[in-house]
């Protein structure tokens, strides 16, 4: 029902951003028509050098928590750019800017860096969490693109934090901890887990959960979509709650189990729809 509206918003951002997002790709040689775009086009070393920007540029906005600032701090530089008078000017201007971008991506994953290490300190998750989150994000791999920790308010000043752990096969791995008040400790908690196999439901408690978290600000309730295959026709599809107590409890609001014994050409079936193991 939602994907009408997150559409337009999706077009909308298009057309806004349509003029920035264009650079991410280098200069269009084909609609050149200024001073400096001509002389960007028929340097090669210059247009070299426009499309190392262009992609350190994507680079910034792909990692940044704040893209406006980026944006913006882009659109000052190809003001100052398109003022150059010669080829001079621009390789300097050029290489400025690559410096800036490097530098800028260098704090932000050095933030990412030192805010997981100070949550790791204060929550102490399991140490099979984090080195398999250290392997995943090693500079071979993809570098530090986010902290890997994402945060949901609770009532009373609780916080609950999701630790992502690694990548499995369709979706990334994760330990939650519950925080029962600001700076202060945290007790990873134990959700009841189901699996489908035909009629039979399977029931076991673990600390990993590996799926598709959505928190649900109102309700303050966490919704894990676990698939069992990439298309996401079978698995699990649990909605937590989280009682207003001390002892780090988690309850089934709802569960839904479907296995994956059905034929390739069977309907496809929601998880929202799925065979229900737990009501509401």
């Amino acid at each position: 029902m939602r994907r009408p509206a997150l559409w337009w918003a999706a077009c909308l951002c298009a057309v806004l951003l349509a003029p920035v997002v264009a650079q991410a790709t280098g200069i269009d040689c084909a609609k050149a028509k200024t001073k400096v775009e001509t002389l960007l086009c028929t340097d090669p070393a210059l247009k070299k050098q426009d499309l190392a920007v262009a992609q350190a540029f994507s680079e910034a906005l792909d990692i940044a928590p704040d893209t406006a600032a980026v944006r913006a701090g882009q659109r000052q530089w190809l003001a100052a750019r398109n003022a150059c008078p010669d080829a001079a000017c621009l390789t300097a201007r050029h290489e400025e800017r690559q410096k800036e971008l490097a530098g800028l991506v260098a704090n932000i994953q050095q933030g990412f860096k030192t805010e997981r290490a100070r949550l790791r300190t204060l929550f102490n998750w399991p140490k099979e969490c984090e080195d398999s989150f250290q392997e995943l994000v090693s500079p071979e791999r993809n570098g530090w693109r986010t902290s890997g920790v994402t945060s949901y308010p609770l009532e009373n000043g609780r916080t609950l934090y999701a630790v992502q752990c690694d990548q499995a096969a369709y979706q990334d791995s994760y330990v939650v901890v519950l925080q029962e008040r600001p700076d202060g400790p945290g007790n990873v908690l134990r959700f009841p887990l189901f699996d489908a196999e035909g009629k039979t439901v399977h029931r076991s408690e673990d600390t990993n959960l590996a799926g598709m978290l959505t928190f649900n600000a109102q309700a303050r309730t966490l919704t894990v979509f676990t698939k069992a295959r990439g298309v996401g026709d079978c698995g699990s599809y649990v909605i937590y709650a989280f009682p207003q107590t001390n002892a780090p409890r988690v309850s089934v609001v709802e569960a839904r189990a479907k296995d994956c014994s059905n034929s390739a050409t069977a309907k496809y079936v929601v998880p929202e729809h799925w065979p229900l193991v737990k009501r509401p």
